[in-house]
């Protein structure tokens, strides 16, 4: 998706954490659950929905601590 709905998605979540390098971030929305996505530039993709995304997020150095709903 294009970084400007990126942006508008972010507006409506609870939770928002980013890695050291703002590449991958962790996004808790009301209703639909976790997300983990990854920006390259003017993109960012999906890579993970639901409960694993907690988990991979942390293993691409998002801290999850206390990142719960």
């Amino acid at each position: 998706m294009r970084v400007e709905l990126f942006w508008q998605i972010l507006e409506n979540a609870t939770v928002v954490r980013w890695d050291g390098k703002r590449k991958y971030c962790l996004v808790y929305l009301p209703g639909l659950g976790y997300r983990l996505y990854r920006r390259e530039g003017h993109w960012v993709l999906l890579l993970v929905v639901g409960p694993e995304a907690r988990r991979w997020a942390a293993t691409f150095g998002v801290e999850v601590d206390g990142a719960a709903a």
